[in-house]
C-alpha cells in the first residue's frame, strides 16, 4: 500500500480535486470537509502527509497544524490557500509547515514536493520551512516552502518570499525584464534561478559581457540557435552597457534591418544597479529602450531587508567554497556568527557577505565559524592577498568557460572575446590539477 494521506478541505469541488489527482498518483487518500472529523482521525489513524485549507469553518489551517503536532508531530504538512499574505506564510514556515501552495494550483509542483516531503520523512530527515543548504545547481539548494526551485535567497524572510513569487510570475514576460538592485546584488544567481523557471524546453539563456554587444555577434548567435523555440539575452552589466549598443537591442527584439527574418522569439534581461528611472534621467539610458523596459522591472530586495536570509546564505558561500577546495568537511557557523550575521548592515550586500565570510573561512578552528572570526575577517571590499589571486583566478576561470561555451570552442573567437591569441586561451581551457588540500 502506498503513503496514506490525509485531505482536509471545506470546498466539495476543490476537495475532490485534490483526491483525485492523489489517488491518480498512486496514494492512498482520505478526504475530509469537517475540520473537526478530521481531528477526530488523526487521533484515530496515523497519516504520512496531511493536506489542509487555511480558511476553513470553525477552524483555521495554522490551528489545524498544531493539533497534528500534539499527537503526530513528525508528519509533514502541505498548506493550500486561495490567498495567504506574507506574515502568514512566514509563520507557517516556522511552524514547520513542509509546503506552502496558492489556488490556482500547480499540480506538478504540489506532487513534487510532496514526494520530498514523503522522502525526507521515510529516512527520517527533519522537516522544518528552510533547511541548511545542501549541494544543487546553484552551488547549493535551499529547501523552502516555495512551489518550485529558487537558490538565489533562502526564502525564509518575507521579503525574499516575495521577491522570488513576483519572479516566478514573471517567468513568461514577453520581451524585457530588469532587474534593478542594490550595488553587490547576485544577480547572476537571480537571473539562473529565472533561466530554471522556463517552461519553454527549446528557450536557450544566454549570458552576455557588453563587449559582445555588437550586431554581427547577435546575427552569429541568432543563426547558431535557429532552432530555438526562444532565446533569452541576460545582461548581468546594463548600466555600464553604452548608449550605441543599447540602440541595437531593439531593432534584435522588434526583428527589424539586419535582424529580419529570424525565427526564434527574443526576450532580454537587463540587470541594474540603480533604479531604471535614475539612469534614465541622468542620460545613461536610450529613450527608445526606455519605454520598452520600464513597465517590467523588479526590485530585487537588499540584504539589509531579508535579515533572516542572511545566515543560510553565508553558509551557502562556505560549502560552495568547501567544494572548490575539495575539503573533507563544510565549516559551519554557529550561532553567535549566524546573529552577529543578522544584525550586521551590509551596504555592499551580497559580495560584501561572500568577502567577509570568506574571510572568516581561512581562520576557522574545528570546522566552525564563530562571531569572533568574522570580526577579524578581512575589512569590507578587501579579500587576504591569497585569498584574492584564487578568487580572481576562478572568476578568470569561469568567464573563460562562459566564452567556450558561447562560442562553441572556436578559439579565434574566444581569444576575440578574452582580448588574448589562440595560444593563451589554449592555456586558459588546458585541464587543471587540483592544488591538494592540507
Amino acid at each position: 500500500m502506498g503513503h496514506r494521506i490525509l485531505i482536509l478541505d471545506d470546498d466539495v469541488d476543490f476537495n475532490s480535486l485534490l483526491t483525485d489527482i492523489f489517488n491518480q498518483a498512486g496514494y492512498d487518500v482520505t478526504s475530509e470537509m469537517d475540520p473537526q472529523k478530521a481531528l477526530s482521525l488523526i487521533n484515530e489513524f496515523q497519516f504520512d502527509l496531511v493536506v489542509t485549507d487555511q480558511r476553513m469553518p470553525g477552524i483555521s489551517g495554522k490551528d489545524f497544524l498544531r493539533e497534528l503536532k500534539k499527537v503526530q508531530p513528525e508528519t509533514p504538512i502541505i498548506m493550500v490557500s486561495g490567498f495567504l499574505d506574507n506574515e502568514t506564510i512566514r509563520e507557517l514556515i516556522r511552524e514547520g509547515v513542509g509546503g506552502v501552495f496558492l489556488k490556482p494550483l500547480n499540480v506538478f509542483s504540489l506532487l513534487k514536493r510532496t514526494a520530498k516531503l514523503l522522502e525526507l520523512a521515510d529516512s527520517n530527515v527533519p522537516r522544518a520551512g528552510v533547511t541548511e543548504p545542501e549541494a544543487g545547481s546553484n552551488g547549493v539548494e535551499f529547501h523552502h516552502s516555495l512551489p518550485f526551485a529558487f537558490s538565489s535567497f533562502p526564502c525564509r524572510d518575507p521579503k525574499s518570499v516575495e521577491f522570488a513569487n513576483k519572479l516566478y510570475a514573471l517567468r513568461n514576460v514577453k520581451s524585457y525584464l530588469t532587474l534593478s538592485g542594490p550595488r553587490g546584488t547576485q544577480f547572476a544567481a537571480v537571473c539562473r534561478d529565472f533561466e530554471a523557471l522556463r517552461e519553454r524546453p527549446e528557450e536557450r539563456f544566454l549570458y552576455l559581457t557588453n563587449t559582445m554587444v555588437e550586431a554581427n555577434n547577435f546575427q552569429r548567435l541568432l543563426r547558431e540557435h535557429e532552432d530555438r523555440e526562444r532565446i533569452t539575452f541576460c545582461f548581468l552589466e546594463s548600466d555600464t552597457l553604452d548608449l550605441e549598443r543599447q540602440r541595437l537591442l531593439p531593432q534584435i527584439a522588434r526583428k527589424s534591418g539586419p535582424f529580419a527574418g529570424v525565427k526564434p522569439a527574443i526576450r532580454f534581461i537587463f540587470c541594474l544597479s540603480e533604479n531604471l528611472d535614475t539612469l534614465y534621467d541622468r542620460g545613461l539610458i536610450d529613450e527608445n529602450l526606455y519605454l520598452l523596459t520600464s513597465s517590467s522591472e523588479l526590485v530585487v530586495p537588499a540584504l539589509d531587508e531579508c535579515r533572516e536570509d542572511i545566515p543560510l546564505l553565508a553558509q551557502q558561500i562556505i560549502a560552495n567554497e568547501a567544494t572548490t577546495r575539495q575539503l573533507t568537511a563544510v565549516p559551519k557557523l554557529d550561532v553567535s556568527a549566524k546573529s552577529h550575521l543578522r544584525d550586521r548592515h551590509w551596504p555592499g550586500n551580497y559580495n560584501e557577505l561572500q568577502l567577509v565570510t570568506l574571510g572568516a573561512l581561512a581562520s576557522a578552528r574545528n570546522n566552525t565559524i564563530t562571531r569572533e572570526g568574522l570580526e577579524k575577517s578581512a575589512p569590507v571590499g578587501v579579500l587576504p592577498a591569497a585569498d584574492l589571486r584564487e578568487h580572481l583566478v576562478r572568476l578568470r576561470d569561469e568567464y573563460t568557460q562562459a566564452a567556450n561555451i558561447l562560442c562553441g570552442g572556436n578559439l579565434s573567437s574566444i581569444g576575440r572575446v578574452l582580448g588574448v591569441g589562440e595560444k593563451a586561451v589554449e592555456g586558459l581551457l588546458a585541464p587543471k590539477n587540483p592544488a591538494p588540500v592540507g
